[in-house]
């Protein structure tokens, strides 16, 4: 039956007969069992962790963003490695007590079922799924965001995954007209504007839902350009408490950490300047900043069709990208895009989470260092016990060197204007 119900234990427990259950209550072998796997949870969700047992860490809580979350097949809101990656880094946060937080979007109706016929031709399919039904708890939440002058109305819904929240924001609510609560409908669907308004939703929905439930992480990763635009929403907050664009940008890429997986156009989303500036604009004047400025953070003077490029994005806001690969890790070609992304890259440190040969190595290395960078090679990618050491220290090193000299508080609450006195 547990497999007849898609692995999804509030429908078995819903399946299951009142025979059953008096039958299996009888059973104090079961009942035993039962109790002994109960024990063992609470004890991995209360007891000692790693993390919890060391002392003096500067790694603060960090906001995991991504698009998918392969968590169990009973939340299906995920459909291939990108979220395998991100529901294990979840899962391992938790075993090793990491502080970290997920953000994602509810998909109402999840990743597509492909069905093969007899003779051969494919057929899709999407189920529509209920949060009450999913072991999701309803936080009270809702947020705001503009979607080209219409206000979307952002339910947050949580999930634990061991000791780590996952809170998944979700369009498909009575305030909304259908076609803004058709934006978190199905992963990975739509065209280029269902994409864009996800990506916002998303992004600015994200960080704003973190501050309505008075989370404030102090690193914010992104797992792709998809949630990228996290990155304008903080850069508004700090314009908002007293700095300068450039200033702001310094401030947002201090606790920016971006991660792709498919350093390759089919998997990058980029936006027409028509369309961004639609949804843009009004964004750009609120923050008090030229729209030209802000379209420029994801553009690259090597794409001569002038689309604003996520990846680049998620790049400039960053002071570490990673690229997780495998043997041979393609890292000149990854050198060469992080050359083109322009001058404000001066700052990235790249780290490639692969292996690769010394040769290439050095010749990424030399071009990194032309324009200031510095190139990183880590032999595995994932939050492990040396990665989560590693993870620390740079974290450290990139905060005092951006904010020591500034006198800036990363962990003053946004909100409030405050003028920064800044050399």
């Amino acid at each position: 039956m547990y497999k007849r119900q898609g692995q999804h234990p509030v429908q078995l427990v819903e399946h299951t007969s009142p025979a059953c259950w008096a039958e299996l209550a009888a059973d104090e072998a079961y009942v035993a069992e039962v109790a002994d796997a109960a024990a063992r949870l609470q004890a991995a969700l209360d007891g000692p962790s790693w993390f919890g047992e060391r002392s003096g860490s500067p790694l603060d809580l960090v906001a995991y963003f991504s698009p998918e979350f392969g968590i169990t097949d009973a939340l299906p809101q995920y459909s291939g490695g990108l979220g395998i990656l991100a529901g294990d880094h979840l899962k391992a946060a938790s075993d090793l007590g990491v502080p970290l937080v997920g953000i994602g979007l509810f998909y109402t109706e999840g990743y597509f079922h492909q069905t093969l016929s007899a003779d051969g031709s494919q057929s899709e399919r999407n189920d529509h799924l209920d949060p009450t039904e999913l072991a999701l708890s309803p936080t009270g939440v809702d947020v705001v965001v503009d979607l080209a002058g219409v206000e979307a109305v952002v339910r947050v819904w949580r999930a634990d995954v061991g000791r780590v929240p996952l809170y998944l924001l979700d369009t498909n609510v009575p305030e909304n007209p259908p076609e803004v609560a058709a934006v978190t409908n199905r992963l990975y669907g739509g065209d280029e504007q269902h994409r864009l308004r996800q990506e916002i939703v998303l992004g600015i929905g994200g960080v704003r839902a973190l501050r309505a439930l008075g989370i404030r992480p102090s690193t914010y990763h992104m797992n792709e350009g998809h949630a990228g635009f996290l990155g304008l929403e903080r850069l508004r907050e700090w314009i908002d408490r007293g700095l300068g664009f450039d200033e702001a940008i310094s401030a947002v890429r201090a606790g920016g950490v971006f991660t792709t997986h498919t350093p390759v156009p089919a998997g990058i989303d980029r936006f027409p300047r028509e369309l961004f500036g639609r949804y843009f604009t009004t964004f750009a004047a609120d923050c008090g900043v030229d729209f030209e400025d802000l379209f420029q953070l994801g553009r690259r003077d090597d794409e001569p069709d002038g689309k604003f490029n996520m990846a680049v994005l998620g790049l400039r806001i960053a002071a570490r990208g990673i690229h997780c690969g495998q043997d041979r890790l393609p890292i000149r070609t990854e050198a060469a895009v992080r050359r083109s992304i322009g001058s404000l890259a001066g700052h990235l440190q790249l780290v490639t989470a692969g292996r690769s040969s010394r040769a290439d190595q050095d010749d990424a290395a030399a071009i990194i260092q032309q324009d200031g960078g510095r190139l990183v090679v880590d032999a595995a990618c994932g939050i492990n016990r040396g990665h989560a050491l590693n993870t620390e220290a740079r974290i450290e090193r990139v905060q005092r060197a951006d904010f020591g000299r500034r006198g800036i508080d990363l962990h003053q609450q946004p909100g409030r204007k405050r003028r920064f006195r800044l050399p």
